[in-house]
This record gives structure tokens, sequence and C-alpha cells, in this order.
């Protein structure tokens, strides 16, 4: 158990050092200096991914925790890739390669569906952590779909439509837990069914709108300003704010 703890903490601390090092207002003036951090920092995402130990048996009657479970840290390791690459998926200047686009697509859709295993009808503790990886993985996997012909591609409908169930499920759940989460969920899945609806007319032949939600449109929600500033108040908004931004016109700041 000590050993997988030991590992646990690692990968949570090289999220802490990725923050660090990609978002400093230094460090984001100068893009070299950016990418070589994120260089190598994957290294060593991918150095502690190869030596993690082997998955421990859980008790008959299932795990009591997430912490330290396979799912645990293919869910940590996915985040850590999300936080990794953000920065340049979100580059405008200096556009990310498909191939990043695609690691972040990925990465995203296995936190929603990892999330939906462990947190669904399972006796395991919520956490505000919880909330905004999930709603940051959430918002990423529709940020790519979104900004990606590529990621657009290589999503079928049916794939699009269960990521998207898998992570309402669980905001849903974590809204009745909190109400301070609510907008959390709401948002999402406001921008989720602007995204489903994107899919299908792209599928019809229709033109793409270019962002999810329009305030002149008849499925921008009226509430959306009131949503945004209750995520402001629960003061996890850090790393969304320009996802936010890029999804929604006008964004309600």
């Amino acid at each position: 158990m000590m050993t997988h703890a030991i590992h646990g903490f690692r990968i949570r601390s090289l999220i802490g050092c990725i923050q660090t090092a990609l978002y400093s207002d230094s460090n984001l003036r100068d893009r070299d200096v950016r990418n070589s951090h994120v260089h190598q920092l994957s290294i060593e995402l991918e150095r502690w991914k190869a030596s993690s130990p082997p998955p421990m048996i859980p008790p008959e009657g299932g795990a009591l925790s997430y912490f330290v479970t396979p799912d645990w840290y293919d869910a940590n390791y996915n985040y850590a890739l999300l936080q990794l690459y953000r920065v340049q998926i979100t580059d405008s200047e200096d556009p990310a390669p498909d191939e990043i686009f695609l690691k972040c697509l990925d990465a995203a859709k296995a936190i929603c569906h990892s999330y939906r295993r462990q947190f669904f009808g399972k006796p395991i503790t919520y956490t505000w952590s919880a909330l905004h990886e999930l709603f940051l993985a959430g918002l990423t996997y529709l940020y790519c779909l979104w900004t990606s012909p590529t990621a657009r591609e290589v999503s079928r409908h049916d794939q699009v439509s269960s990521t998207c169930t898998d992570c309402t499920m669980v905001l849903v759940i974590l809204a009745e837990r909190w109400p301070e989460a609510t907008p959390y969920r709401d948002i999402f899945e406001a921008l989720a069914s602007r995204t489903m609806t994107m899919m299908a007319d792209l599928q019809q032949g229709k033109q793409m709108a270019s962002t999810a939600l329009v305030p002149s449109h008849t499925t921008y929600p009226e509430d959306l300003p009131q949503w945004v500033a209750g995520i402001s108040d629960a003061g996890i908004s850090t790393g969304v704010d320009w996802l936010l931004n890029e999804l929604i016109d006008e964004f309600p700041s």
C-alpha cells in the first residue's frame, strides 16, 4: 500500500509542477521557454506512468476508496496531460498540431468515463477537486470538438453522446450533494447539448456555428450570467475561464 501511496503523491506533485512551470505569467510570455517545459514535463509524466506499480487486488466488497485504484492512476495521468497541453491547444497564434488535440480529446474522454464508473452508484466521497477536474475535462473535450476538424472527424456521434452523458451524470450527482456545484452542471449541459447539435448538423452537411453559445440564438440560456457568477463565487474557476470564453460568444465575465 505504501508503494502505491508514494506513487500517488508523485503524480499529484508532478501536476503541481506543471501548474507552476506553465501557468506563471513570466513563462507564458515566452513560447520557447513554455514549449521546453512542456517537453521536459511530458518525459517526466511518461516516466511516472511507466513506473506504476501493479494494481492492488480490491477487497471482495469492492474498493472503499478511489485513491490509488487503477482508475485513479489513469484519471490523474489524463488530468496531467490536459494541464500539460492546455496551454498549447488554447494558443491561437501558434496552433497545436492535430496530435496534441487528439491527445487532449482522448484524455478528456477517458476522465469522463472514469468518473462515471467510479462515482455512479458507489459510496465514494465527492470532493471539490473531483468537481474541478471533471468539469475541466468535460470543457476540454467540447473545446477540442469545436476547435479541431480532426477531433470531429475521429469522433462518432454515439461516442460524443456517451462522453457527454457520463460527464453530465456525475455533475448531476455532485449538484444534488452540493448546491454550489449546480452552475457547473447547468453550463456543461447547455454546452454539451449545443455540441451534440453541431455534430449532427455537420453529418447533415449544414454549416457549423463559430461558437457553442451565442447571445442572439434561441439556445442561449438566459441564466448563463448567473451560472458563470456561481462558478466564480465557488472559487474553483481556475483553468476553465479561457475555455468558457472560447465556447461562449460574448462570455459574461
